[in-house]
């Protein structure tokens, strides 16, 4: 979560939070609405603090706010989120209290000298930035431990554990639609199938049937069914809420057909796949398990 007002590093932090799939949000003022094809942005009235109580009411434990603002980083960290200056600073329990003194000292020293206000920062460096891309990276590989005092944690094994617990639930998502009775053919966005279920696989047997996997599903069409399909592609992009468009109704088999969208965890765009549903009635008999 970005204090997105003025803030230099917005598109280091987009990038970064890509990398790793991460959701992030920008929050600003109606003084400085910004724009985004990655993030959520949230636009706040324009008013004193307005963007901070926002930010702090949103955020949550395990969130990373990005913030210069010394009090957003005590909230932040007071709600068990993490915080970093676009310096590449890490705001923690053991300097916050520190940091916020000598904020309240400057700030005395300042009237009492009767200066109203400081020198603005200086002009950012590329070198800067640097630091910044790399401390934040740390940051959201720090982002699974319990504790922010781990420094000794031992972030190969944590991630090694987050992949073998994908692995787990890929292997029940994948159990899933194998036992689809119905065809489901998974493709990329460049039309790829990249998997077929066994119920694809025997339906689609005249057609090449496994031998399927690895070629372009716009092989299977005409060019006006492929100018649909890239056109249902395009409306899955433009909006994270499209996501399911019924394509077609197959009277012989009885069933209507949809594309379907498929997004990473970020909402991301990846693919689309084939979702059959049949009309007739279902003829096994209740609880039949002889």
């Amino acid at each position: 979560m970005l204090d997105a007002d003025a803030c230099p590093v917005v598109r280091i932090v987009e990038e970064i939070a890509e990398k790793y799939h991460i959701r992030t949000t920008l929050l600003c003022d109606t003084n400085h609405v910004l724009n985004s094809d990655y993030s959520e942005v949230i636009v706040v009235g324009a008013g004193a603090d307005a963007v901070d109580y926002k930010l702090i009411n949103l955020c949550h434990k395990g969130d990373i706010v990005v913030s210069q603002d010394y009090g957003v980083a005590a909230m932040a960290l007071g709600k068990g989120a993490y915080a970093i200056h676009q310096s590449g600073k890490w705001y923690t329990d053991a300097n916050i209290d520190q940091m916020l003194m000598e904020r309240h000292l400057n700030k005395k020293a300042r009237r009492s000298s009767g200066k109203n206000h400081m020198k603005g920062p200086r002009k950012r460096t590329e070198e800067d930035d640097i630091r910044f891309a790399e401390s934040f990276e740390k940051l959201v590989l720090k982002g699974g431990t319990l504790e922010f005092t781990m420094r000794h944690a031992d972030v190969p094994k944590r991630q090694e554990r987050k992949v073998n617990v994908m692995k787990e639930l890929n292997a029940y998502f994948k159990s899933i639609i194998d036992q689809e009775r119905v065809s489901v053919v998974i493709c990329n966005l460049q039309h790829e199938i990249i998997y077929m279920n066994p119920a694809a696989i025997k339906n689609y047997a005249k057609r090449g049937g496994e031998a399927l996997i690895g070629k372009s599903l716009l092989n299977c069409h005409n060019p006006e069914s492929n100018k649909k399909i890239q056109q249902v592609i395009d409306w899955f992009a433009a909006d994270v809420n499209h996501n399911i468009v019924y394509t077609s109704y197959n009277a012989k088999q009885n069933k209507d057909v949809y594309m379907v969208a498929l997004r990473d965890s970020a909402q991301k765009l990846i693919g689309y796949y084939e979702k059959h549903e049949y009309r007739d009635r279902e003829t096994m008999k209740f609880y039949d398990m002889q």
